[in-house]
C-alpha cells in the first residue's frame, strides 16, 4: 500500500543543488537520479500507476515501468516538483525508504541551508575549515579574518 507524502522544501535553490543533495543522501541514487530541464518526468507508484505532476527529477522505484529501481526504494520512487513560487516539493512514499533515507525532506533542507551558510561564508572572506558530519549533526567549521584592531599583539 502506498502513503505518499509531499514535503515543500524551506529554501529555493537551484535543481544541481537538489541533486547534490540527493546523492549526498544515498550515494548510488547518482545512477538512477532522472533530471528535465522542462519537469516533464513521470513518477509511478508501486503498482506502475501513473502520478500526476511535471516532475524535474525522479528517482525510480519498484513501480516504475520503463527503469530499474534505485537502491533503497522499497516501494514507490521519489519526485521532485517545482511550485510558482520558485520553491521544491518532494513526493515520496516514505515507508518504502531504506532507513538512511528516511525523512529525506529534512535531509535536503538541512542539506541546502549547510551549503547556503558556506557560500555566504565564502563570499565574506571566510575559509571553510571543515564539513562533516559527528553524532548524526553536520558540523561546518569557519574561519574569519580578525581585522588588524582586534589581534593581539604579544
Amino acid at each position: 500500500m502506498s502513503h505518499w507524502r509531499s514535503g515543500k522544501l524551506k529554501l529555493k535553490c537551484s535543481i544541481g543543488l537538489l541533486k547534490r543533495a540527493l546523492i549526498g543522501i544515498v550515494e548510488e541514487w547518482e545512477s538512477h537520479l532522472l533530471e528535465s530541464e522542462e519537469g516533464k518526468l513521470d513518477l509511478y507508484d508501486y503498482q506502475g500507476n501513473k502520478k500526476t505532476g511535471e516532475y524535474f527529477l525522479v528517482i525510480p522505484g519498484k513501480g516504475d515501468p520503463h527503469h530499474h529501481a534505485a537502491p533503497g526504494f522499497t516501494y514507490s520512487g521519489l519526485g521532485v516538483r517545482k511550485q510558482v513560487d520558485g520553491t521544491w516539493v518532494i513526493d515520496v512514499d516514505e515507508a518504502g525508504l531504506s532507513p538512511e533515507a528516511r525523512n529525506i525532506t529534512g535531509k535536503i533542507n538541512s542539506f541546502v541551508a549547510a551549503e547556503k551558510i558556506k557560500k555566504i561564508a565564502s563570499q565574506q572572506g571566510n575559509r571553510i575549515v571543515s564539513d562533516q558530519i559527528e553524532g548524526g549533526k553536520r558540523k561546518i567549521r569557519i574561519t574569519m579574518p580578525i581585522a588588524q584592531k582586534y589581534q593581539i599583539h604579544a
